[in-house]
């Protein structure tokens, strides 16, 4: 249970319910794949961030819509619902690989540099936009 964390970005990207479920029973009765999913969705978030270049548009969007289904909640929404753990995500693994090339590795920072700046500008009109959901 301790790898679940780990887990979860592989589990989406693989959409693997099964194995999701199978957490879920071990958490307890509590537990479900939704609620699994919402909380470490930041850390499948961050991984498809960081590694947006290694997969495909159509990979990358197929992730986006299983989180989507499988929490009942938008992307948008999961992302200001976790926006301080998915910037602590970010920022850990954005020096990460020491043995890929530097400048690919700048590359990659300055998108994840990117993607913080826009989600910091926009935890400061968190509360002003609002008037959909529920």
């Amino acid at each position: 249970l301790e790898l679940l964390p780990a887990a979860v970005p592989r589990l989406v990207e693989r959409q693997d319910v099964s194995t999701l479920t199978a957490y879920a029973k071990r958490l307890g009765q509590e537990y479900n794949v939704a609620g699994i999913l919402h909380d470490f969705c930041y850390l499948a978030i961050a991984d498809l961030i960081n590694s947006g270049a290694e997969r495909t548009p159509d990979e990358v969007e197929a992730c986006k819509k299983f989180l989507v289904s499988q929490t009942g909640c938008e992307l948008e929404v999961l992302v200001a619902d976790h926006k301080k753990e998915l910037m602590r995500a970010l920022i850990r693994s954005a020096g990460a690989d020491d043995a890929a090339d530097p400048q690919t590795e700048a590359e990659r920072l300055q998108v994840v540099l990117g993607t913080l700046a826009r989600l910091a500008a926009s935890s400061s009109g968190v509360g002003g936009g609002g008037g959909g959901g529920g």
